[in-house]
């Protein structure tokens, strides 16, 4: 899976800026991995990083977070 932080704060260029700007780089999106393991009568999520070891960032319980809403 592939994530791109989300930047609220962040304002697109109007035509004329993007017209006369410099090349602007995207920011590159963070890869993760998605473990779902059923234990039980339960199901765990865990997001992981590139390595395979466990991922504790903001980002993955924003991951985690819109997982959950979607199953809801």
């Amino acid at each position: 899976m592939r994530y791109v932080t989300p930047n609220p704060d962040k304002k697109e260029p109007g035509f004329f800026g993007k017209l006369f700007s410099g090349s602007s780089k995207a920011e590159a999106p963070i890869k993760f991995r998605i473990a779902v393991k059923s234990q039980g009568e339960s199901t765990t999520v865990a997001v992981l990083n590139e390595a395979g070891a466990p991922e504790t960032s903001a980002n993955a319980e924003r991951i985690v977070k819109v997982i959950a809403d979607d199953l809801k």
